[in-house]
């Protein structure tokens, strides 16, 4: 099983903001802006608020922004934050140069993607609201999984996921990633989902400021003299027994 470390979410470009670790541990990736997509932020909703109102609540300059804007909802691992048709399957897309970088890495079925992004603890202040903590760390942090049951490149195909936002994709080099029902190991766990957050899953060093200065992680590919093969935002790790037992004991 090869493990492809993929980054999404809000970042410095597109957002602006960390996404945040609620304070019952949710890791809430908040999906990037896209003119093309075909959600907005005000119909994503975590339990009694919405997407676009935890922005708000965090982003103290330019509130409002994001109150007419369209997001890309991709990957789609988390259930019931926006309607849903039935026949909804958990799915993730990629397209061009890091397709290319993912076939050319012979990513395949049974592969697992870990997304990860830009995640900073938050708390409700006296007046109710979503705020940061003051001085917490900015953290690369894993946020969810997708273990990959097909792999689906026929234009036709691909779009009767329509609520997906490759679904409508020009482009002749387009795939949808579509999860397996369970995982591979344990018929008890379903093949996506997000966690809640715990030291483990942070990839940042302990104590660093620089988020993008891993430290566990780094560590055991360099003990096991592993490679990671990179690609702008997506690492390819190869399938090795350490990586694998890692990656259970995640989820």
């Amino acid at each position: 099983m090869k493990i492809i470390l993929s980054r999404k979410g809000f970042d410095s470009g597109s957002g602006g903001i960390a996404s945040p670790i609620l304070p019952d541990g949710t890791l809430l990736s908040l999906p990037i802006p896209d003119k093309k997509g075909n959600r907005k932020y005000n119909e994503l909703r975590y339990d009694d608020i919405t997407y676009y109102d935890i922005i708000n609540q965090l982003r103290k300059r330019c509130k409002n922004r994001f109150e007419h804007i369209n997001c890309h909802l991709d990957p789609d691992i988390r259930e019931n934050i926006c309607y849903m048709p039935n026949k909804w399957k958990s799915a993730f897309g990629q397209f061009n140069g890091a397709l290319k970088h993912l076939i050319n890495q012979n990513v395949k079925k049974g592969d697992m993607f870990l997304f990860y992004g830009w995640f900073k603890k938050t708390e409700y202040g006296d007046d109710g609201k979503l705020q940061y903590i003051t001085n917490a760390p900015n953290l690369h942090v894993i946020y969810g999984f997708l273990q990959i049951g097909r792999m689906i490149t026929d234009k036709e195909e691909i779009k009767k996921y329509n609520w997906h936002p490759h679904a409508n994709m020009v482009t002749n080099n387009n795939c949808l990633f579509v999860a397996n029902d369970r995982l591979s190991w344990n018929e008890n766990k379903k093949g996506y989902g997000t966690f809640l957050y715990n030291k483990q899953l942070a990839l940042t060093k302990e104590g660093t400021r620089n988020r993008s200065e891993w430290g566990k992680l780094f560590n055991m590919l360099k003990n096991n003299n592993l490679k990671m093969s990179g690609h702008r935002q997506e690492y390819v790790i190869d399938e090795h027994p350490i990586i694998t037992e890692w990656v259970q004991s995640l989820i």
